[in-house]
């Protein structure tokens, strides 16, 4: 009987992709779990909370790759150092950092402090991410390594609000008629992003939502991602190499 305990203690966690949403959606998530303390988190609480549907459901991917969240959504004991105020917090938040980014620290000492191309580099290699993902993820994790003191506060900034000018300007803007009728536009749809304005992937709002908690489904997701942003990588470089020697 102890040793089956011992080879379940053994058992590794599984690989979850560290988190890539944006910075200022980071700070309202740590927020919300800092202030508030449910039995259960999900997408749909998130939503609530005025997370759109894509943010939610990275909202809910990154607490678990935190570990302070089980995958049913049940909130870990590590969900509680967040509720902790001063050095006691960012020591938890430390311990909690180091462990959900191993990988990284195993491979590379102090990387918080590496210049942010290398940064980027150990990202792609460490978790097998698409480089704008991993660009995406090394901001969460220099953010989330100023919460456990292990770099200067304000390396990340998150922009949050328009400057006063810029929201004048949109205020005293005519209105532009929508000439798309409503019914043509579906909001069930996810789209994701592959190259802004080049390429993207859409699938169905509900399977996006379920891949969450899905371990099955989310691998599938990822798998696409993975293979698209490859595809966008080779071939929309390729095109574009050849309209710029058409070009000279």
């Amino acid at each position: 009987m102890k040793n089956e305990n011992n080879k379940e203690q053994e058992t590794p966690r599984k690989q979850i992709t560290p988190p890539y949403l944006s910075v200022a959606k980071l700070e309202e998530l740590i927020d919300l779990i800092s202030n508030r303390n449910y039995a259960t988190f999900s997408a749909e609480i998130f939503r609530k909370q005025g997370f759109n549907g894509t943010d939610a459901t990275w909202s809910v991917s990154a607490l678990k790759f935190l570990g302070v969240l089980n995958d049913n959504g049940t909130p870990t004991p590590l969900m509680a150092k967040f509720r902790l105020l001063g050095d006691a917090r960012k020591i938890e938040i430390e311990k909690i950092v180091k462990d959900a980014y191993r990988l990284l620290f195993q491979a590379i000492t102090e990387p918080q402090n590496l210049p942010s191309d290398k940064l980027v580099n150990e990202f792609v290699v460490q978790y097998d991410m698409s480089r704008s993902l991993a660009e995406s993820a090394a901001r969460i994790f220099i953010k989330l390594s100023e919460l456990a003191g292990l770099k200067v506060s304000g390396t990340t900034i998150a922009k949050t609000k328009k400057p006063k000018v810029v929201k004048k300007l949109l205020k005293d803007s005519k209105p532009i008629k929508q000439s798309i009728s409503s019914e043509t536009v579906n909001l069930e749809e996810h789209t994701h992003p592959i190259v802004k304005g080049k390429m993207s992937i859409t699938i169905p709002e509900e399977l996006y939502l379920r891949s969450a908690t899905d371990d099955d489904l989310n691998n599938a997701w990822r798998a696409i991602l993975k293979t698209a942003h490859k595809f966008a990588e080779t071939y929309l470089k390729e095109a574009h190499d050849t309209q710029a020697d058409k070009d000279s």
